[in-house]
């Protein structure tokens, strides 16, 4: 597809891998537990916010980035996006709002203590003009809402109606897994439907984007068998959980490998880009997130940051299937062979 209207996400590997930055499409993000998959859809999210605060300073009509959390609470999301615009570090940040409680209590507070946290205070305030304004996180991670329609369509008004007026710029789905397993429990369906709603769900995130332009990234998790790699696998986005054709109608997929538990890195596999790119199955590997959002700065092997280009393999056979392909095969292995008759 043409990529005329071509945004940078403001993160470094991920605008090489998709040409210079996402556009009007869907986009997803792919990890296994604990690994950074949220934070880095917060990073996406906060970057968009400052450049559409940018913009809108220049005369552009205000336009808002989009968090939807489902797993985290939204007081978790927060500082995520304030440490990464800022770059305070999330404990430091946590000081600095308890100064700013202190300080409107009219509670006494030292001139060590003024000193040591006034330039924070200034940056966080500068800061918080562009985000209030240009970032909403919607909390349904403690929420129970109803879903009696079709959950995306139910997620953008929802969207709709938090903005009032204001225009979406983009969004960030974390996780799509979980509101459709509420969505499967809530209608009493079958959990085997899953990997339907997943592909109908991506398919409507695109259609929903292109029409409107604007980019959607829509993080979920790997399969189990996936979160169980050593940090040297490539991750692909057929290995995301409940659905193999999750990448189906996605316009470009990153799929976070597994840390490496000695030097905290993992692998970032782009398995799907757009066509004008050619980057497909580019690896790059990346420090952990949560590192990443307490020095600000993105490093990246400057000796690998290509690694390598995996190539396409002419089995399409399911992850489980494999797994279990593999243990029958050990125990045959393990049998003693019966003598020729």
């Amino acid at each position: 597809m043409a990529t005329s209207h071509v945004l940078p996400t403001g993160i470094d590997f991920l605008d090489e891998a998709l040409s210079g930055g996402h556009f009007p499409g869907v986009f997803g993000l792919l990890g296994p537990i604990g690994v950074g998959k949220t934070t880095l859809g917060a990073m996406i999210a906060t970057e968009g916010a400052l450049r559409e605060h940018a913009g809108f300073e220049k005369g552009r009509n205000p336009r808002c980035w989009v968090f939807v959390t489902l797993e985290m609470a939204g007081r978790d999301i927060w500082p995520m996006t304030r440490s990464y615009a800022t770059k305070i570090p999330r404990t430091e940040l946590r000081d600095l709002r308890l100064y700013v409680h202190r300080r409107c209590g009219r509670n006494p507070i030292s001139r060590d203590l003024e000193q040591k946290y006034a330039s924070q205070l200034r940056t966080l305030e500068e800061v918080e003009k562009s985000l209030s304004v240009h970032l909403e996180i919607i909390d349904l991670a403690l929420n129970v809402f109803s879903l009696a329609s079709e959950p995306v369509e139910q997620i953008l008004e929802l969207i709709a109606a938090t903005l009032g007026g204001r225009q979406i710029a983009g969004i960030v789905i974390d996780y799509v897994g979980l509101l459709l397993s509420r969505f499967i429990d809530s209608h009493g369906l079958d959990v085997r439907s899953m990997s339907r709603l997943i592909k109908a769900s991506v398919k409507a995130c695109r259609e929903i984007s292109r029409r409107n332009g604007y980019p959607i990234w829509v993080v979920q998790q790997l399969s189990g068998i996936a979160n169980t790699r050593s940090a040297a696998f490539h991750q692909h986005h057929r290995d995301a959980a409940g659905c193999r054709g999750f990448g189906n109608s996605l316009d470009a997929c990153f799929a976070l490998g597994c840390k490496d538990p000695v030097h905290g890195c993992f692998n970032i596999t782009c398995s799907k880009a757009p066509i004008e790119s050619r980057m497909h199955h580019t690896m790059f590997k990346v420090h952990d997130v949560a590192t990443i959002m307490a020095v600000h700065d993105i490093v990246l092997n400057s000796e690998s940051q290509r690694i390598v280009r995996i190539p396409a393999s002419g089995i399409d056979i399911d992850p489980e299937t494999l797994q279990l392909l593999r243990e029958g095969g050990s125990k045959n292995l393990g049998q003693e062979q019966r003598p020729a008759r």
